[in-house]
């Protein structure tokens, strides 16, 4: 073939036979080469340019009764985003794939009737329990764990830190954990260990001083999720300010409450000394809202609203703030959305816990010697085409 490809540079009267030399000397996987062969224009010895083009993004090359060329892959949409109103079975080549990463994991997409999945390379994970639906799997970690990669994708994550608890005494309630998330994560071959915060645990009935403890950080990867900060109990000597965290907790006493951190959650609420509710708790900050304030009200502050999210193929709200304990005989506040516990009724009532794994805040106790509620432990959910 070198020698033959030599010969057509110095005389282009050889090209007629390179058909015939083709198709009976070399012959391809499953046949022969048929239709016809145009060379116009020789590169080498060694290479040399069908149709003298090469094919564009999303092309394929075809041999047709009239010659050969680049053509357009039947069904293939070559686009820089996903063709709206897909049919199952069409293709879409992704053109703004301009790196290797790129070309690895966005070159090339079926759909497989619910969403657009990557044809190669392959990609699967390992870690957490692992579910399917609408064309994506899901690994949900309820406990600390590895997220096992084989192959490079992108990955959408939702990580929420554990629940702080209620202050004591009619305390603040705790706010609840950071909740982050975001779609686009790219990961690559290898192992991510996976932290689930806990949720503070309940403070004791007895304990001096009565404030609530913040919850445990939760961590996937570079994304960490801050505890919910710690509800202040009713401490005479003291303002009894809310703790901050990825969401702060409710204060009591006259204090402010704990803030919230930014992109992550929001502040507790505040309280007053106030002749229509002395001494009431305030709201722990949830991810939606801030804590409601108990200054002025007739009961203690709600929780703030937590935040729904899909990324399990049904909507499930998580990460709400605690509500703030009442004083006697005044109502209690109540958990916002999302898991949280209410707070304690008066002389009667301990916080109660919030749901595990929502990242909720626990609620504030009653009047003394009642304990508050616990938070709840976090949750690290990621997901990928399937």
């Amino acid at each position: 073939l070198n020698e033959l490809a030599a010969a057509i540079n110095d005389d282009a009267s050889y090209a007629s036979t390179l058909t015939t030399a083709l198709a009976t000397k070399l012959p391809l996987a499953g046949g022969t080469l048929t239709g016809n062969l145009v060379v116009n224009a020789i590169v080498d010895a060694d290479n040399f340019k069908i149709n003298n083009a090469q094919g564009s993004d999303g092309q394929v090359f075809t041999s047709t009764g009239s010659g050969v060329a680049w053509e357009d892959a039947a069904g293939a949409t070559v686009s820089s985003s996903a063709p709206s109103s897909p049919a199952e079975g069409d293709l879409w080549f992704n053109s703004s794939a301009s790196t290797v990463s790129d070309i690895q994991t966005k070159s090339m997409a079926v759909y497989n009737g619910t969403a657009w999945a990557q044809m190669s390379p392959s990609f699967s994970a390992t870690g957490g329990t692992i579910t399917t639906a609408g064309g994506y799997t899901m690994h949900a970690f309820t406990s600390s764990g590895t997220f096992t990669v084989t192959g490079s994708g992108e990955v959408e994550y939702l990580v929420i830190g554990g629940g702080g608890a209620g202050g004591g005494q009619h305390g603040g309630g705790g706010g609840a954990g950071g909740y982050r998330t975001a779609t686009g994560f790219s990961v690559t071959a290898g192992h991510y260990t996976v932290t689930v915060g806990a949720g503070a645990a309940a403070q004791g009935a007895a304990t001096s001083p009565n404030n609530g403890s913040n919850g445990s950080n939760s961590v996937f990867a570079t994304i960490t999720s801050l505890g919910g900060g710690g509800g202040q109990g009713w401490n005479p000597g003291s303002q009894s300010t809310g703790k901050s965290g990825g969401s702060g907790g409710g204060s009591s006493l006259n204090a402010t409450g704990g803030a919230g951190t930014s992109g992550q959650g929001n502040a507790g609420g505040s309280s007053s000394s106030s002749t229509t509710f002395p001494n009431g708790g305030a709201g722990g900050g949830g991810s939606g809202s801030v804590g409601e304030d108990s200054r002025n009200l007739a009961r203690a502050g709600n929780g703030g609203s937590g935040t729904a999210s899909s990324i399990t193929g049904s909507s499930v709200t998580r990460a709400g703030g605690g509500g703030g304990g009442s004083h006697h005989p005044h109502a209690i506040g109540t958990g916002g959305s999302g898991g949280a516990g209410n707070g304690g009724l008066g002389n009667s009532g301990p916080g109660l816990d919030a749901t595990a794994n929502t990242g909720s805040g626990g609620g504030g106790s009653g009047s003394n010697g009642q304990v508050s509620g616990a938070g709840g432990s976090g949750i690290v959910i990621l997901r990928y085409v399937a």
